[in-house]
């Protein structure tokens, strides 16, 4: 529906891109028209925010859309975070990416990723996610490949500000291992229009 303001209101029911046109036409005699196509693009729906461990977002592996300030959920009280709950078996090895300026059209989130418990206590059970890129006269990780370092990461790598990290859930756990995701965005900021998509694998 459009209303007299120009906006278009609705609930849409189907994935996808229509085109249409827009004729106007004044009330002038003779009349002037004119005319301009647009398309509108209706993604998956998103998952909204959850601002705190207690509250997060119970996930599992795929691919999905997120926000970081999502319009009905406005911050009162500074930038907003997302924290969202996984699992993963004892031996598993989890990879999860944001995905924000890779997406198309690019969002602006510049987010950084962490991996902690339920206390918010920070794990070390990820692969160094930088020894890629790290240059002499940086102090080189001597087991690039072990799952022993913190897990936080800012930038996937110098060509992109989106992140990802890859856990191995201790092989001496006797149970699945819960965890939580928490994102943010490096300069503090939070505004609707960024958003996210999360990609999960290797998780319950």
């Amino acid at each position: 529906m459009l209303d007299s303001t120009g906006l278009i209101h609705g609930t849409p029911t189907t994935l996808g891109t229509s085109t249409f046109t827009v004729l106007l036409t004044d009330s002038g005699s003779p009349a002037q028209t004119a005319t301009q196509s647009f398309s509108l693009t209706v993604n998956a729906s998103f998952l909204g925010r959850n601002d705190t461990i207690q509250t997060a977002t119970p996930l599992s592996n795929g691919a999905f859309m997120a926000s970081i300030s999502p319009y009905d959920d406005p911050s009162a009280s500074g930038a907003d975070t997302d924290y969202y709950k996984l699992s993963a078996n004892p031996g598993a090895t989890v990879f999860i990416g944001i995905f924000a300026q890779q997406l198309n059209p690019p969002s602006p989130l510049d987010s950084v990723i962490e991996i902690v418990d339920s206390s918010g206590a920070r794990l070390s059970i990820c692969k160094d996610p930088a020894q890629a890129f790290l240059q002499p006269p940086a102090v080189l990780d001597p087991n690039p490949n072990d799952f022993n370092d913190s897990c936080i990461n800012d930038d996937e790598s110098p060509s992109t500000l989106d992140s990802s990290l890859q856990l191995q859930v201790p092989g001496s756990a006797t149970s699945p291992l819960t965890f939580y995701l928490h994102v943010l965005d490096w300069s503090g900021r939070a505004r609707p229009d960024m958003v996210y998509q999360i990609q999960v694998s290797g998780a319950n």
